[in-house]
């Protein structure tokens, strides 16, 4: 693609933005703003805006993850609970008894 055509989808891109964070029609405001565009052109604008819609939500729920996993990763996997199974008296005796004996 051109620097020419880079710029004017640019231009399109803008005022497609524009118009849909006001809540208008994006692909209205670009027809009505760039009159003659090909209808081709102003669906390609209209992806490229989606698509960085698309990607800024995204960011959010892997900030959110990778937010929890380096939380983890600092705090280590000991400051978190173990569970418990079941438990079983017979080891519990038989641990009770090693420990007793200074664990011989």
């Amino acid at each position: 693609m051109s620097d020419v055509r880079k710029q004017v989808m640019a231009q399109i891109i803008s005022v497609m933005a524009e118009a849909e964070a006001r809540g208008d029609n994006g692909f209205a405001a670009a027809s009505q703003a760039f009159p003659g565009t090909p209808k081709s052109v102003l669906i390609e604008a209209s992806v490229e805006v989606e698509d960085a819609r698309t990607e800024a939500w995204w960011r959010t729920p892997e900030r959110t993850i990778d937010g929890e996993v380096i939380r983890y990763a600092i705090a280590g996997p000991a400051s978190e609970p173990v569970p418990a199974g079941p438990r079983d008296a017979e080891f519990d005796a038989s641990l009770d008894a090693l420990v007793a004996e200074g664990g011989r």
